[in-house]
């Protein structure tokens, strides 16, 4: 195996280690107001929270597969960071601000002393799990789609670009599969009643991710996928 092809593997790897191990904490965050309400019996400032209890164990460690293969990027594909990353600069910005937001209003939640203390950091813990996972799909589109460069070498994506329906497709049905993963993750470690609606939801989830996939698939056999 030569070196090129390790650094590739590696690469994939921690990518798709992170896929795997961080997208349910997405999943999760997306389908909390949906599946956290199985805990009255709680005190009035903790209630709502057994969703984001299942993925408190967990939490935030996740995302170090985050940070290796930034580290891998940047260290043997600096070129490609340069190149091909800037002009994905919005979207990465987008997820990073998601990312913040959604660990930040997780560990506030609890301290909200007023119901519309905590619609709030729900609302907030929602888009933190929605926009990455979102926009990490409209990533994987523009990358399956094609990248369009500029005769200096440097990749440039428009509003055009990113609102392509394979794009768009390819986002959406990437968000509703990290929501599927985490309602996954809630049937396996939740108390009978929060498992059989996370599994019921989840499998929802997945047909539905299964009906918007075959739009970018038949675009690919129509050959319209492709620049």
């Amino acid at each position: 195996m030569s070196l090129e092809i390790f650094w590739l593997a590696l690469l994939g790897l921690l990518l798709a280690g992170y896929f795997v191990l961080g997208g349910y904490d997405y999943g999760v965050q997306m389908l909390h107001p949906f599946l956290g309400g199985h805990d009255e019996e709680k005190p009035e400032s903790t209630r709502g929270n057994a969703a984001l209890e299942a993925i408190a164990p967990f939490f935030l460690g996740n995302e170090v597969w985050l940070v290796a293969f930034t580290g891998v990027l940047f260290g043997a594909f600096p070129h490609l960071e340069g190149t091909l990353l800037s002009g994905l600069y919005p979207l990465i910005v987008a997820i990073l601000v998601g990312l913040v937001l959604g660990n930040a209003a997780v560990q506030l939640r609890g301290r909200a002393r007023t119901a519309r203390g905590r619609r709030w950091w729900d609302a907030l813990i929602v888009f933190g799990g929605a926009v990455p996972a979102l926009c990490w799909g409209l990533v994987l589109g523009l990358l399956l789609h094609g990248v369009p460069r500029r005769p200096d070498g440097v990749f440039h994506i428009g509003f055009g670009d990113v609102f392509a329906p394979f794009v768009l497709a390819c986002g959406v049905t990437t968000a509703l599969l990290f929501a599927a993963h985490g309602a996954a993750f809630l049937a396996l470690r939740s108390a009978p009643g929060l498992a059989f609606e996370a599994r019921r939801l989840g499998v929802t989830l997945l047909r539905a991710a299964g009906v918007v996939a075959l739009l970018p698939l038949l675009l690919t056999l129509f050959g319209r996928a492709r620049r």
